[in-house]
């Protein structure tokens, strides 16, 4: 139980993490497209061949799935706290997300040439997570203590 306790924190610090990058992204959204439009018009070389439609779109998808992402893992720590099978598997789902997302993003960096340290410690820190996740809490011994969880549950509405 107490290993459960200690998914449901990192769900919730994930939570933490993207719920406030993804919604402070989306409230300065239409600052950030202006300073790169200014940047553009200055004549800043690396910003030449952005194109600030593309730009704008791209924030605006990157914050929105970072929102998402911070509300989804709120939703499962606070699940995993109540050790609540759907939160189990919820917490599952969001790691798969997470590895796919941080390998494009990775990628996407080194694409434009802006790969930097961060970007792979990131994608190696979704990796580690979703590994430990994934072997920790399919384990029958856990499975079945979201079981139990829920029986106890269901008995005390009786």
């Amino acid at each position: 139980m107490k290993t459960v306790r200690i998914f449901a924190i990192i769900s919730l610090l994930t939570s933490a993490l993207y719920s406030i990058i993804g919604v402070w992204g989306l409230l300065s959204f239409e600052e950030m497209s202006r300073l790169m439009g200014d940047f553009k018009s200055r004549g800043i070389p690396e910003m030449q061949q952005v194109n600030i439609a593309d730009f704008r779109l791209g924030l605006l998808f990157i914050f929105s799935i970072l929102s998402i992402i911070g509300l989804l893992t709120l939703v499962s720590g606070i699940g995993l706290f109540l050790v609540r099978e759907w939160a189990r598997k919820l917490w599952l789902g969001i790691t798969i997300f997470l590895v796919p997302f941080y390998i494009f993003w990775s990628y996407s960096r080194y694409a434009r040439g802006a790969l930097m340290i961060e970007d792979i410690f990131e994608l190696i820190i979704a990796l580690i997570v979703a590994i430990v996740s994934w072997k920790y809490l399919t384990r029958d011994s856990v499975k079945n203590l979201f079981k139990d969880a829920k029986q106890e549950t269901a008995a005390d509405l009786h």
